[in-house]
């Protein structure tokens, strides 16, 4: 699952994993709207925007990990210098990503991320 308020950061995280991996990819445009899907429908992998509108990542991570949601968790972000990306991890996030990425580092981190044990 994709979770980023911005359409074209969706686009680009859908079309970098599909290019280097063949994973099926949900999208939600918030917080609220991912913890939304997950709860109908389980993921092995969470890709969330740190910084949104209506439900922010921060916010989704602590429900998400209150939920006991199984899925792996990779926050990216572009603000403030990543210092929100260790703000993420303390929340629960697996592992964090500083945009601008390249798609060959995030398909990379998703693969390690669905492999780990």
């Amino acid at each position: 699952m994709i979770a980023d308020d911005e359409p074209d950061v969706r686009e680009l995280i859908r079309q970098s994993l599909e290019e280097e991996r063949d994973y099926e990819i949900l999208e939600a445009a918030d917080g609220r709207e991912a913890l939304r899907m997950v709860e109908a429908t389980p993921v092995d992998l969470i890709i969330i925007d740190v910084c949104m509108p209506e439900q922010d990542g921060l916010e989704a991570i602590q429900q998400l990990r209150k939920l006991r949601v199984a899925a792996r968790i990779l926050a990216v972000s572009g603000a403030f210098d990543g210092l929100f990306l260790a703000a993420a991890r303390a929340f629960g996030a697996d592992a964090a990503l500083a945009k601008p990425f390249r798609p060959l580092d995030l398909a990379h981190c998703a693969d390690q991320l669905l492999h780990a044990a």
